[in-house]
């Protein structure tokens, strides 16, 4: 079994297929710094400017509206309070004065959450109801804010540091998540093919080989994901600074939002890395059982990754389908159970569902080429039959 595993991860780090993943992975990381740097993501002076502006603009044409109906009229000055109090952040920020944007965004939060209680706010035009963010937005920055007010943190102006690239990562890295990894396994089952002599020299059933050939799949596609997203942050660590990794990132659970630390986010998203990992791997393996061709394989698991973006309803089924979990980000911050309208599509319920899901792409191997055993070795008896 040993010098089976030993051969499956030598094939596994030489295979040109994942030499080429690493380096796509590798230029990811560099076009996040590049966005970083260069196109000022998460810039928050940048942010509130384009937030200010656009208040103004939007607000102006109200200017010569009147409102005769009492509901109405004190939505509309809501509306007048949200643009005051981004140009109170605007000022704060010039000023330096991070206590002071941290009570102007936080009572702008909960102004804006207040905002979508109204009827009115359906009814606005386009312009309007661009500066109104989404109540998924509204939540994610009140659960922010007051993290940042509890923990008397100094607001990180940019991500030019460790930290900031690694929220950015996480950011960005989610919804690509499953993609790599279905690359690194497109062909896990398929790739026998070309080593039979090798592969059927190990005296191991076909089941250990397939549970042999997930583990090393899983585990090197991982660690592979974690280990260069380290060296890449600690050379930016060492390049420019550190930066906070007690900053907040907020973090969905059942309905409620809730901000932990950078470093304790970190945590979460990896465990949720492997358990995806390992699901991947599964369905992959599964796919490529079915097909025996890596292209099928890889179309097959593109058609169930892009599902949720052509199909935004609002149903239940969605819990328990796993496409909906494919995209790390949009779970674990809330947008999935926000855009479905099922609240339970959390970061536990994620990694439940992700988990059972595997298990059974697993047994469906197993069954799989138990029946194409059985099949098999019903030919035989028949020729053997035939033959006397």
């Amino acid at each position: 079994m040993k010098a089976y595993l030993n051969f499956e991860g030598k094939l596994f780090l030489k295979n040109a297929k994942n030499k080429l993943m690493f380096l796509v992975f590798f230029v990811f990381l560099l076009l996040i710094v590049f966005f970083i740097y260069i196109r000022d993501v998460g810039n928050i002076e940048h942010t509130v400017y384009r937030e200010m502006n656009n208040n103004r603009i939007a607000v102006g044409t109200l200017s010569a509206s009147t409102y005769e109906d009492q509901d109405q009229s004190e939505f509309f000055d809501k509306l007048y309070s949200q643009q005051q109090l981004v140009a109170g952040q605007d000022v704060a920020l010039r000023f330096e004065n991070d206590e002071w944007l941290t009570e102007a965004s936080l009572e702008l939060a909960e102004l804006q959450i207040e905002l979508h209680k109204y009827e009115q706010l359906d009814e606005l035009n386009d312009d309007l109801q661009e500066i109104v963010p989404s109540m998924h937005q509204a939540q994610t920055n009140r659960a922010f804010f007051s993290y940042i007010e509890e923990e008397v943190l100094p607001i990180m102006e940019n991500r030019e540091s460790a930290a900031g690239f690694l929220m950015t990562f996480f950011e960005s890295f989610g919804i690509a998540a499953f993609l790599f990894l279905l690359l690194f396994s497109g062909s896990i089952i398929s790739a026998d093919f070309e080593h039979q002599t090798m592969v059927k020299g190990y005296p191991l059933t076909y089941e250990r080989k397939t549970a042999s050939k997930i583990a090393i799949y899983t585990v090197a596609s991982f660690l592979s994901i974690v280990v260069l997203t380290a060296v890449f942050t600690g050379s930016l660590a060492l390049l420019t600074e550190t930066g906070l990794f007690n900053y907040p990132m907020v973090l969905y659970q059942s309905g409620s939002y809730d901000a932990v630390s950078l470093s304790a986010y970190a945590i979460r998203y990896f465990l949720y890395l492997f358990v995806l990992s390992l699901h991947v791997i599964s369905l992959a393996a599964f796919l490529n059982t079915l097909t025996r061709n890596m292209y099928a394989t890889l179309f097959a698991g593109l058609f169930l990754y892009a599902l949720p973006f052509f199909i935004q309803i609002e149903s239940a089924v969605w819990q328990w389908l796993p496409v909906q979990f494919y995209h790390v980000f949009h779970v674990l911050s809330g947008e999935a159970a926000y855009l479905t309208g099922v609240s339970s599509l959390s970061y536990l319920y994620g990694i439940g569902n992700l988990l059972i899901w595997g298990i059974g792409f697993i047994a469906c191997i197993y069954m799989y080429q138990s029946m194409v055993s059985q099949k098999n070795q019903s030919h035989s008896k028949t020729a053997a039959i035939e033959s006397i």
